[in-house]
């Protein structure tokens, strides 16, 4: 049944082909008897594909304008491309491969908005420090802990030496983060200490897609598949080597502050996954290829 539905979701291009995401080798990886709770979970992982990504990012803009017209009383579409700057938030180790330069991309390219009004994280402090009454998006795919958002809102000066949040208090300025996905440990961060930061997105995750609790979608209420799914997770990652480390490592066994997701994009997966899914070595081959981080 669960190979049927793996294939329909392949021939349909819900998930890749198999130089992308390799369930089979991924299944290979497990005895005859762990492949009942590996199938589970693989039934239960989330693909988002580049076409559906594409359209969640065109929903989320829109809704940003939602909040502009809240705030400032008045917003038109041409707004879009005229009157508002583009940016996202950045990695704590800036990378070339950071999701935030993808999503840059697809403002120019999907929703065709002027490059001039995509810029840097950098470049927007700069001249959000040297004007007012401005309008500014920060795109995003994912917010898992929602730690990167709070260094970018009220600690990340670089060669402004102020913060975002200064900078929007004291200037008027009107801030949204529009992310896909926002998991619940994320949402109560910025909610709680990113005040002033408006905040939208498509999606947001409860304690309910997370492998390891024991409410979780996945087991369907069966205790006992929980425990033994739990098990064969642990002594998996224990074989491979996966740091155990209470959630303060991105590569620990339950994922970056244990969220426990089984998610990816098109173009990588959140540090909130817990590395079974990406790690390789000579014994053990990956579902997905990691190529980004975002916690």
């Amino acid at each position: 049944m669960y190979i049927d539905r793996y294939k329909y979701f392949r021939d349909t291009q819900l998930w890749p082909l198999s130089d992308n995401l390799n369930y089979e080798q991924w299944l290979a990886n497990f005895c005859d008897d762990e492949l009942e709770i590996a199938q589970r979970i693989l039934d239960f992982f989330i693909y988002i594909p580049d076409s559906i990504i594409n359209q969640m990012l065109s929903t989320v803009i829109g809704k940003c304008g939602y909040y502009f017209k809240r705030q400032r009383g008045a917003w038109t579409n041409n707004d879009y491309q005229n009157n508002c700057w583009y940016s996202f938030v950045p990695g704590e180790e800036q990378k070339p491969t950071d999701s935030g330069y993808v999503f840059n991309r697809k403002l120019r390219d999907k929703l065709e908005i002027p490059e001039k009004r995509i810029i840097s994280f950098s470049d927007l402090l700069l001249i959000l420090s040297q004007s007012t009454n401005q309008n500014v998006i920060l795109v995003d795919d994912f917010v898992g802990s929602g730690h990167q958002t709070y260094v970018a809102w009220k600690l990340n000066k670089q060669d402004s030496n102020q913060t975002l949040e200064i900078i929007s208090r004291t200037n008027n300025h009107k801030i949204v983060y529009a992310p896909l996905i926002v998991n619940h440990m994320g949402y109560n961060t910025i909610s709680s200490d990113c005040k002033g930061l408006g905040l939208t997105f498509i999606h947001l995750l409860d304690t309910q897609y997370s492998l390891f609790d024991q409410n979780c979608l996945c087991w369907e209420g069966d205790i006992n598949i929980y425990h033994k799914a739990v098990d064969l997770m642990l002594n998996k990652s224990k074989m491979l080597g996966i740091p155990f480390t209470n959630g303060r490592c991105v590569t620990d066994v339950r994922g970056y502050k244990e969220q426990g997701l089984a998610l990816a994009f098109e173009h990588g997966m959140p540090d909130a996954c817990p590395p079974i899914f990406y790690w390789e070595t000579e014994n053990w081959k990956p579902l997905i290829k990691k190529v980004y981080s975002r916690y």
